[in-house]
């Protein structure tokens, strides 16, 4: 790797890095008040649990990546550079993992958890994570590292080109989680004026827009730059977990702050298209609304 190429490598891992950390702690500020509201006052089910692995995770990782980037001026051998990349991927994996999970729940529930629809989204988890287990060990397995250059060290001078598989992968299981929120949006915002169910199905379909967008271009980097690797990475993770935390304190608070009792959870989408947000008491408003529950249960 040349010089020039080596700094723009540098800007770029650095400014995401600092960017993404940025947007972080300022959502985490800006949400933390809604968090106690919502989760800290309830009894700890599954579906909370899901939300501060969700929530706190990134912390973890784009902390790790911060660190990774200042132990390059250190005297860290190829070996200890190799087992600090290969975690920070793997726990950058496993938050993105958890979300799709979240928001495959979330889209089952608006199914009103059918059998078959339950089933395909097991077999989709299941067809998304181990190929992209695979190729993501493929890929952290070939990492190779040179001399240090410009008093930085951890400088990767080979990998094998499979990191993009992974982030095709993720976009197109986003496609298919879209797809099915969009069928369901259209079934039910025929029958309903609620402020609510509009928000919920319009910054869902957007959440899913964002991060197909992340996907593509990190994938697409993949390829006609290997040696820089996904450079918009550490912000898809993070804003995977803003939005996807985003769309649960939406759907914990439910269509009024009256609704909010009891325990944060994950349920369905009734048949008649009445909202039910069981958090676990909701008594639903006279008009006709769509309703999803969530409970730990459901989960």
């Amino acid at each position: 790797m040349d010089i020039q190429n080596l700094t723009y490598f540098v800007f770029v891992d650095r400014y995401c890095s600092l960017v993404s950390q940025t947007l972080l702690v300022y959502d985490y500020l800006c949400t933390l008040d809604q968090e106690i509201e919502l989760v800290w006052s309830k009894n700890l089910t599954v579906g909370s649990a899901l939300f501060f692995v969700n929530r706190y995770l990134p912390f973890l990782d784009t902390v790790l990546l911060n660190v990774i980037f200042d132990i390059r001026h250190s005297s860290f051998s190829s070996d200890q550079c190799r087992r600090y990349l290969q975690l920070t991927a793997w726990l950058m994996f496993a938050g993105m993992v958890v979300s799709e999970v979240i928001l495959m729940i979330r889209t089952a529930a608006m199914w009103n958890r059918k059998p078959v629809v339950n089933i395909f989204f097991i077999l989709l988890t299941i067809m998304f994570m181990v190929p992209a287990i695979v190729f993501l060990n493929l890929e952290l397995s070939s990492l190779e590292f040179g001399p240090p250059e410009m008093n930085l060290e951890c400088i990767i001078v080979k990998i094998d080109n499979t990191l993009f598989i992974v982030y095709s992968i993720l976009a197109l299981s986003e496609v298919v989680i879209a797809i099915f929120t969009a069928i369901k949006a259209y079934q039910h915002l025929r029958r309903t004026q609620s402020p609510w169910v509009i928000r919920l199905y319009r910054e869902g379909l957007l959440f899913y827009a964002y991060m197909l967008a992340f996907s593509v271009t990190n994938a697409w980097m993949d390829v006609i730059m290997p040696e820089l690797g996904a450079p918009l990475q550490t912000l898809q993770r993070v804003f995977h977990s803003i939005l996807c935390n985003r769309v649960l304190f939406m759907i914990f608070r439910g269509p009024g702050p009256s609704a909010v009792t009891g325990n944060p959870t994950f349920t369905s989408v009734n048949e008649d298209n009445r909202l039910q947000v069981q958090l676990p008491t909701f008594s639903p408003p006279a008009t006709s609304t769509v309703s999803l529950s969530l409970d730990s249960e459901s989960l």
